[in-house]
């Protein structure tokens, strides 16, 4: 019965990350396409050149075990997929852990040194 459950919850957490990527993506799609710095451009058009999925997401989420992980490049992207996942959380009535459960890391790698920092409420 636990696995049961347990296995449950790994392919709603799926579905949910499927839903969120779809709807972040279309979001950041005309941001995307309205880059004007040539070098990011570039890097944009190299990276969407590799195949049909969204080779050039600044960012990703990934499920492990019961909970996701997201990854974001930005303060200003990390807090549009923030609000798109609430959004889609509310949208679809999924009630998430309560607030002894949330947290939020952030980790900067620079020159090969990782810093996390963490923030729970």
């Amino acid at each position: 019965m636990l696995v049961s459950l347990i296995i449950f919850s790994l392919i709603v957490c799926r579905y949910v990350l499927w839903l969120l990527r779809r709807r972040f993506d279309a979001e950041e799609a005309p941001l995307l396409a309205a880059e004007t710095d040539p070098a990011r451009r570039a890097y944009l058009d190299e990276r969407a050149a590799l195949g049909s999925r969204n080779q050039s997401a600044l960012w990703s989420a990934d499920v492990f075990t019961d909970g996701a992980a997201m990854r974001v490049v930005g303060s200003a992207r990390a807090a549009r997929v923030l609000v798109a996942r609430g959004q889609l959380l509310d949208d679809i009535w999924l009630i998430t852990a309560g607030p002894a459960k949330r947290m939020i890391s952030i980790t900067i790698k620079r020159l090969g040194v990782s810093v996390n920092t963490y923030f729970a409420n």
